[in-house]
């Protein structure tokens, strides 16, 4: 049964209830319990797991691009341009091997608060970028969940000229 498991979800999980031990007994001797002493890398690494593990749903047919880059590159150079790696509170497209998210504001839209949903799967030619544009989940969470205003276009163009023309933003620049 347990070699059947993931080690990293192992390793994950025993360092989380060890930092939990610690974390109480510390507030068993002093009475006090700080946020810092709490393992939450321990647990994002278990949420990551359980979200791979149960969030995992078949790539849909929308469109994307192919771009001669690696991922490493990818998530380099829109990091530099504010697309945050790793989002947490998504779904698992079959596949995938980035999966990142960059909020804007925009007050013309119905949903003023949005973002653009980066996704990326290996590709003969490199890899195949697929975004798109949606309302944020955290502000518009009802229309988030519907698909309101989604667009697939103008988001795969904004990635495809963000890695031909890179422009560094966010502090400090360089």
């Amino acid at each position: 049964m347990l070699s059947q498991i993931d080690p990293k979800l192992i390793a994950a999980a025993v360092s989380f209830l060890v930092g939990v031990a610690d974390a109480l007994r510390r507030y068993r001797r002093d009475g006090d319990l700080k946020l810092r002493q709490l393992p939450l890398v321990e647990l994002r690494a278990i949420a990551g797991y359980l979200r791979r593990r149960f969030f995992t749903i078949a790539k849909p047919s929308a469109s994307s691009f192919v771009a001669d880059i690696t991922v490493d590159e990818l998530e380099r150079v829109l990091g530099r341009q504010g697309v945050k790696p790793d989002h947490p509170f998504s779904y698992v497209y079959e596949g995938e091997v980035y999966n990142g998210v960059m909020y804007y504001f925009d007050v013309e839209e119905k949903y003023p608060h949005r973002q653009i949903h980066v996704r990326a799967f290996p590709h003969s030619d490199g890899i195949e970028v697929m975004a798109h544009e949606e309302p944020h989940w955290y502000h518009h969470p009802v229309a988030h969940l519907r698909s309101d205003d989604m667009a697939h276009g103008a988001a795969n163009l904004w990635v495809r000229e963000r890695l031909e023309n890179p422009a560094h933003v966010g502090f400090p620049a360089e």
